[in-house]
C-alpha cells in the first residue's frame, strides 16, 4: 500500500498532442509521480517558474514557442532534467537538443516502460548529485525502497 504521505517527484509534460499526454499523465502516475501537462512552450515556461518540477518531458514540436526554444532559455539557468521525447530522429535533431542541453532524447513512438525507466534514471542520478529528488523503484513505488 502506497504511503500517500510520501513525497513523489513532479513532472512537467510539455505536449501538444492530447491523446499522447492523456497517456503519459495515466502512466506517469500510477508509476508513482505527479505529472502536469503543458499544452505549448510558452505555458511549459510559465508552469516550470510557478510549480518547479523535479523533471521536464518535452516534446520539441511544440505550439507558441518549439521544445528547442524552451531547451535554450531554460538550460542556462537551470539544472532540471530535461528528457527529449518527439517525432524527430535525425542525427542533427539529437544533437542539437543534446547541444542545447538535454539529458536525454527518446524518439516518437516508444514504449512506456522504457520512459519511466528513463525518467528513473535521471531522478536517481539528480538525487546522487546532491539534489532533493527521490529514486524509484522498479514498480516506480518510492515507499518500497524502504
Amino acid at each position: 500500500m502506497t504511503d500517500h504521505n510520501a513525497w513523489r517527484p513532479s513532472i512537467l509534460i510539455a505536449e501538444d498532442d492530447p491523446t499522447i499526454g492523456e497517456l503519459l499523465v495515466l502512466a506517469l502516475t500510477r508509476a508513482g509521480f505527479l505529472p502536469r501537462l503543458a499544452t505549448d512552450g510558452r505555458q511549459a515556461l510559465a508552469d516550470l517558474t510557478r510549480t518547479a518540477p523535479d523533471l521536464l518531458l518535452l516534446d520539441i514540436g511544440l505550439p507558441e514557442m518549439d521544445g528547442l526554444a524552451v531547451l535554450g532559455i531554460l538550460r542556462p539557468s537551470s539544472d532540471l532534467p530535461i528528457l527529449v521525447m518527439t517525432a524527430r530522429h535525425s542525427e542533427a535533431d539529437v544533437q542539437q537538443a543534446l547541444r542545447l542541453g538535454a539529458d536525454d532524447y527518446i524518439t516518437k513512438p516508444f514504449e512506456m516502460p522504457v520512459l519511466i525507466r528513463r525518467v528513473q534514471r535521471l531522478l536517481s542520478r539528480r538525487r546522487s548529485a546532491g539534489s532533493a529528488t527521490v529514486p524509484l523503484s522498479e514498480n516506480g513505488d518510492p515507499s518500497s525502497l524502504a
